[in-house]
């Protein structure tokens, strides 16, 4: 594990930095360790990326995406393998697309007194394009996609819904720059909301393209969001003034 600090990606982040291990060992990765328990401990984790290079985010070997980068990382520090991670997103977002509040958990079949360590070492293991900006545990009934309330997305505009089909936003949004380009009748929006039918809305314009697209936040129940008993508290890295998602329409 290299003891460098890698530089953050300029094109996502501005106003700070999230910093990556230097000189974490095996030995401090496992003195973190506490207990086992064959129920099980849940992580939450809040993650951004530049989605550019990668092909989504649902696993898949190649080409890489998110979330086989996330796992990769992961079972270097676990030891588990990825089918015991069990892990899970809020958002399964396009290629290209990018995120500063992706969600996601996994488990382990053992405790942590730290997460300092362990999330210093999963941003020295991840490529420069994808920071986890926090690590916390969650309790068991917290899920990172069936326990969200609502995601926000942001593309020329704000969008927020409980969750979004395949391109949905990405339809939306470009439905709504040809109606204010005068190209399609702003009667065409009640029209295709009353259909209740996301196959007529795209009949009317093609996505927008995906790299303007950023998933801003995602939000849960405040019960679900609990610290569980006898947990390690929050770890929001050794810098964390981060205060912005930088992106080209900015």
């Amino acid at each position: 594990m290299s003891s460098a600090t890698p530089a953050l990606p300029t094109s996502l982040f501005t106003n700070g930095s999230l910093s990556s291990p230097q000189n974490i060992s095996k030995t401090d990765l496992n003195s973190c360790v506490k207990v086992s328990d064959p129920g099980g401990f849940k992580w939450r984790l809040v993650i951004a990326y530049d989605g550019t290079k990668f092909a989504g985010w649902q696993y898949q070997e190649s080409p890489p995406t998110v979330q086989s980068m996330l796992e990769k990382a992961l079972t270097q520090i676990t030891k588990l393998q990825r089918k015991e991670l069990h892990l899970v997103g809020a958002g399964r977002t396009d290629a290209g697309v990018h995120a500063w509040g992706q969600v996601a958990h996994f488990v382990t079949p053992f405790n942590y007194t730290s997460l300092d360590s362990i999330h210093a070492a999963l941003n020295g293991l991840l490529p420069q394009e994808i920071r986890v900006r926090e690590i916390g545990a969650a309790v068991p009934e917290f899920h990172a996609r069936f326990s969200c309330r609502s995601k926000g997305s942001l593309l020329q505009l704000e969008v927020e819904g409980s969750g979004f089909m395949y391109r949905q936003v990405r339809n939306m949004v470009a439905l709504l720059v040809q109606v204010g380009k005068e190209a399609l009748d702003s009667d065409i929006v009640p029209m295709i909301l009353e259909t209740k039918d996301r196959r007529e809305l795209a009949k009317y314009t093609l996505p927008a393209p995906p790299h303007g697209l950023c998933l801003v936040s995602v939000k849960y129940k405040e019960d679900h969001l609990q610290l569980p008993p006898d947990s390690p508290l929050t770890s929001f890295g050794r810098h964390h003034t981060i205060t912005k998602c930088k992106l080209p329409f900015y």
